[in-house]
């Protein structure tokens, strides 16, 4: 290259350079004061995830499942409709890829029941019935459920059908039919509900320690049942409520008092409504 060649390279390289210092810092503080948006979160489609990711669906779930960590983290995304969707969406793309991580589907649950109000707990419930489907030697998937509707949504008759698929699992702990009975109360319908649900885990258990526990709490709310409806009939035909649990043999409604079958007593409680003091251990064991 001629010496005026190599001349005109520098002058270029040097007013680009010049170029580079006068624009560069203006850019950059453009950039720094302009107002911050969000960013974008794209998820593949759930559908073709399992192909997109060549054999890798467990990394990909793990993956998924800390970037929806990250997102529960922010507490300013807490209660927007579209971050929670966001959440929901991401449990899917980890159920589309990996249907049996439990521990992903649970920790999902958690989060979506707590992010959004009523419509976070209808997720919660959604995405813990989809996860059943596949893992259905897991007791947690329908007693979570239950304890969603008995807390979050209060219908007690939802609660109770879930907790009785959690039980028939000989691995579901043993004091969840003591939780049970101190979230449902005592009232004529609760008993009800319970005579109904332990009578027929009664019936469907195999397992010697679960039917010996669940028989016997059936003969109790069976019993429990028929002294509130001789209580209704007693009131009607006295003129009065009863007052005590003896009325029963001291009016001749019966010879006898029936045994308690858990060992407990019977007793009118202060809303007049017979009850045990069984049900009294059972609510001190399940708030421990």
């Amino acid at each position: 290259m001629s010496r005026k060649g190599r001349i005109l390279v520098w002058i270029m390289f040097v007013a680009l350079l010049m170029c580079y210092l006068f624009i560069e810092p203006r850019t950059r503080l453009a950039f720094y004061f302009q107002p911050k948006t969000e960013s974008l979160h794209i998820l593949p489609d759930k559908n073709i995830a399992p192909v997109l990711s060549m054999g890798f669906q467990n990394i990909w779930a793990d993956f998924i499942l800390l970037k929806s960590q990250l997102h529960v983290h922010d507490t300013s995304k807490q209660g927007l409709i579209k971050d929670g969707k966001l959440l929901k969406e991401m449990m899917e793309l980890i159920l589309k890829l990996d249907p049996y991580y439990v521990d992903g589907f649970i920790f999902g649950s958690f989060a979506l029941s707590e992010f959004w109000d009523n419509l976070g707990v209808a997720d919660s419930i959604d995405l813990l019935e989809k996860a059943w489907h596949w893992n259905k030697d897991e007791h947690r998937f329908p007693m979570y459920i239950g304890f969603n509707y008995s807390m979050k949504s209060e219908n007690k008759k939802e609660a109770i059908k879930w907790f009785r698929l959690a039980l028939r699992d000989e691995d579901a702990p043993q004091n969840l039919v003591w939780v049970v009975d101190a979230l449902m109360g005592q009232d004529d319908l609760n008993s009800t509900i319970q005579r109904d649900a332990v009578c027929n885990i009664c019936d469907e258990a195999k397992d010697k320690t679960q039917k010996r526990e669940y028989c016997l709490r059936c003969k109790f709310y069976v019993l429990l049942v028929e002294l509130n409806e001789g209580s209704k009939l007693f009131a009607k035909q006295q003129g009065r409520p009863m007052k005590h649990i003896s009325e029963f043999v001291k009016f001749g409604y019966l010879d006898q008092l029936p045994k308690e079958p858990l060992g407990g007593n019977w007793y009118v409680n202060e809303k007049g409504i017979i009850t045990s003091t069984t049900t009294n251990r059972a609510e001190q064991k399940a708030t421990r």
